[in-house]
C-alpha cells in the first residue's frame, strides 16, 4: 500500500511539473510592437576593401574569394608533394605504397608531368584532398591516356600521401 502511495504521488509530481510550465507560457500574452526600426545601408566596393583588410577574405574588384586555412594547407602540401616527386623522397613512398609494377613504371615515367599538374592544382582556391586526386585521376586518363585502374591508383596513392602529410 505505502509503496503504491508512493509510486502515485510521484507519477502526479512528475505530470504537474510537465504540464504546467506549458500552462504558464500559453496564459502570457506579448504585446505586439507598434514601432519597428529598419536599417538600411549602402556598401561600395570601397568598405569591401576595408572590410577585407580586417577578415583576410581576398576582395578583388568586388570579386569575394573564399579561402580556408584548410583549403591553404592542402595547396602547400600538394606544392611539397610535387616538389617531392621532383626530386625524390619519402613520399614518392607512400605515393607508391600499394600499386602495382605497371603502375609504378607509369609513374615513373610520367613524374615530371604528374609533379607540373600538381603545381597547376595547387593554384585552385579552397583546394581539397578529393579535389586533387580527381583532377589528377582525369589528368593521367584523358592527357597522359593510362589506362583508368592505373590512373586510380596514381590518383589514389597521391591522396594518401597528402593525407599523411596533413594529419
Amino acid at each position: 500500500m505505502n509503496k503504491k502511495l508512493v509510486i502515485g504521488s510521484l507519477v502526479t509530481t512528475l505530470i504537474f511539473t510537465c504540464i504546467s510550465p506549458t500552462f504558464a507560457a500559453s496564459s502570457q500574452r506579448v504585446a505586439p510592437s507598434s514601432s519597428a526600426v529598419y536599417v538600411v545601408q549602402e556598401i561600395s566596393i570601397k568598405d569591401l576593401n576595408n572590410v577585407n583588410k580586417q577578415t583576410s577574405t581576398p576582395v578583388k574588384n568586388g570579386e569575394v574569394k573564399a579561402e580556408g586555412i584548410r583549403g591553404q594547407l592542402v595547396q602547400q602540401a600538394t606544392r611539397l608533394l610535387a616538389i617531392t616527386i621532383r626530386k625524390g623522397g619519402e613520399e614518392v613512398s607512400w605515393i607508391l605504397k600499394y600499386v602495382d609494377a605497371d603502375t609504378a613504371k607509369a609513374f615513373y615515367k610520367y613524374s615530371e608531368r604528374i609533379a607540373s599538374q600538381l603545381d597547376v592544382i595547387a593554384g585552385i582556391p579552397d583546394l581539397t584532398v578529393s579535389i586533387v586526386k580527381e583532377k589528377i585521376f582525369y589528368f593521367c586518363l584523358n592527357t597522359l591516356k593510362l589506362d583508368g585502374g592505373i590512373s586510380l591508383q596514381i590518383a589514389d596513392g597521391i591522396a594518401r600521401a597528402l593525407n599523411l602529410l596533413l594529419f
